[in-house]
């Protein structure tokens, strides 16, 4: 949508408008006052520090490993995030009170908290759905090995029908024991 999209624009635009303000400002008062107390809680601000409460493209790309690399590209979980310093900084929202802050801080531990349980319970059903696939695998060689024999006046016939059923047995237990070795 391109009114969104001009919206989402013009946003960015005051955000990185604010970035700047912040760093001249942060610079003058260096040089009139030189390094104290107040450095540590008016850091510099660098790009990947303006995201929202909660991005997980904030993180720094060098701790990022390959596969997260991947997953993140795939759109796939927030296995880890790091809250970037200017939302846990006091007065951040000028108006010398922390409360929008800390129901901020609130919900986003109640999201995190959220997440937590639900990936619970999906390593529960991941380890159930494991245990099924090899019980299923364990299942159909078994059941290729009791249809191996057939009855039929071709001998040449009988023997192909055996090995294929014996083969298709094998691939089970390979699977079986690939999945056992990864799982495990």
């Amino acid at each position: 949508n391109t009114r969104a999209r001009a919206l989402i624009d013009r946003i960015d635009d005051k955000v990185q408008l604010a970035g700047i303000k912040y760093m001249k400002s942060r610079k003058v008062l260096l040089t009139l006052i030189g390094e104290g107390d107040w450095v540590t809680e008016l850091q510099l601000l660098l790009p990947r520090h303006i995201v929202g409460p909660h991005d997980p493209l904030e993180e720094e790309p060098s701790s990022r490993t390959i596969r997260r690399e991947q997953d993140m590209q795939n759109g796939l979980g927030e296995g880890f995030c790091v809250t970037s310093w200017i939302w846990t900084t006091r007065g951040v929202l000028g108006d010398n009170s922390d409360a929008l802050l800390n129901d901020a801080v609130r919900v986003e531990w109640a999201k995190a908290h959220a997440r937590s349980l639900r990936w619970s319970e999906e390593v529960l059903l991941l380890k159930e759905e494991m245990r099924r696939v090899r019980q299923y695998l364990d299942w159909r060689a078994q059941w290729w090995e009791a249809h191996a024999e057939l009855d039929h006046h071709d001998k040449g016939i009988v023997e192909g029908a055996c090995a294929y059923a014996y083969r298709q047995s094998a691939i089970q237990h390979a699977l079986l024991s690939r999945f056992t070795a990864l799982w495990e």
